[in-house]
């Protein structure tokens, strides 16, 4: 499998986990209502949906360096299908999350195996290229899936939400069947402490560090705006889910045109130099984001307007940090994608739990998260590097 296929493959892989992320998010008053639970309660359910997906990077990142990446890819597929069947039928909140933590692991399983495939096949500008490529899914995803979640929502009711990440892994394990098995040396493992001791070599490099961290954070603040915001337009500026899942789509265009860039000067521009140019944007984007509802001004577009202006620098720094770590370890791809995945989706828990815990108003408590994991990414960003920027030249691009 080559060109245009092989690309939709690994997008539509990597972006199943932001798929099943957001697409239930207009619906969360509607199952709080009909499983008589709390907002709260119903938030902890995209919580433990980003802890599962950490967690299940962990696991499976070794296991994709050692049984191979389509296996994982697939065994990914089914258990997102399996854990849409659980949450669509829930008959209460801890059902939901059980369906919920099961979607989380198998998405883990079918990223983890979409940026390995993409590692083990592209090198130097065109991994660029491809992590771009693959990032904007990642972002668009999620701009799209509220939007797709508010229509069936609304036409359907919330179980039949869960119906679409099911047929998007039915798709996805159909598709993968004229894929070639891309891992070009096994990896056996012995022991447990030989399984998980792959991660040792990734965790002391202090650039795959650094790159890890500034995506983590950058992923953080969007969990945050993913689990405040559905309260915050729905109850308090008075949208429905269906016009609620329009307005996430209208952030798109910034990250696309951050990417197109990334994918442009990918092999004439470091990774960190474009994470660099981003930082005014995101910096920008997340401080209006708190400003506005502390001045007074609570409205579609106090959330809409800073939230683009943040996804167009999250457009230039995700894909670009993504890639400069995972270049840094070709023998260990699984491993790396990995760890890579568990720091980020760790973040986005820990970020969306953090929005239902502080007592703070809802129009403000998101937008602080925000601020806070944004300018943590920034201050990664800039400090002094331990080797020298890296350019990719055009000659490696594989």
């Amino acid at each position: 499998m080559t060109g245009a296929r092989l690309i939709l493959l690994l997008t539509t892989a990597a972006a199943l986990g932001q798929l099943t992320t957001s697409l239930y998010l207009p619906s969360f008053p509607e199952i709080r209502d009909d499983l008589a639970t709390s907002l709260s309660a119903v938030q902890a359910s995209l919580a433990v949906f980003f802890a599962g997906f950490a967690i299940g990077q962990i696991l499976v990142g070794p296991m994709a360096d050692w049984i191979g990446r389509k296996r994982v890819l697939v065994a990914g597929a089914l258990a997102v299908m399996l854990g849409s069947v659980v949450a669509g039928a829930a008959p209460s909140i801890e059902w939901l999350i059980v369906g919920r933590l099961i979607q989380a692991l198998g998405a883990a399983a079918t990223q983890v195996a979409s940026r390995a495939i993409a590692r083990d096949l592209f090198e130097g500008a065109a991994l660029g290229r491809i992590m771009a490529t693959l990032a904007m899914a990642f972002a668009v995803v999620p701009g799209v899936a509220p939007m797709i979640g508010g229509l069936v929502d609304t036409a359907f009711g919330w179980r039949a939400v869960f119906v679409v990440p099911a047929l998007v892994a039915i798709a996805l394990m159909l598709g993968q069947r004229s894929l070639a098995e891309s891992m070009k040396t096994a990896a056996p493992v012995t022991s447990i402490v030989a399984y998980f001791g792959r991660y040792g070599a990734v965790l002391r490099d202090r650039e795959f560090l650094r790159f890890v961290g500034i995506g983590a954070g950058l992923f953080a603040s969007l969990a945050a705006f993913l689990a405040g915001t559905p309260a915050v337009m729905i109850e308090r500026v008075g949208v429905s889910p269906a016009e609620y899942g329009l307005y996430p789509a209208l952030t798109i265009p910034g990250f696309i045109v951050g990417g197109i860039i990334v994918r442009r000067f990918s092999g004439r521009v470091s990774d960190l130099t474009f994470a660099r140019r981003a930082a005014p944007l995101l910096i920008c984007g997340v401080g209006l984001m708190l400003a506005l509802p502390l001045a007074g001004y609570v409205a579609r577009w106090t959330i809409v307007v800073p939230m683009a202006v943040f996804v167009a620098g999250l457009g230039l720094a995700f894909p670009s940090t993504a890639a400069g770590a995972m270049r840094l370890f070709p023998e260990r791809a699984g491993a790396a994608a990995a760890m890579m995945g568990f720091l980020q989706m760790t973040a986005g828990a820990l970020a969306s739990m953090l929005v239902g815990l502080l007592p703070l108003d809802a129009t403000i408590g998101f937008a602080a998260v925000m601020l806070t994991a944004t300018t943590g990414a920034v201050i990664l960003v800039f400090l002094p590097s331990s080797t020298p920027d890296q350019v990719v030249s055009k000659s490696q691009s594989g």
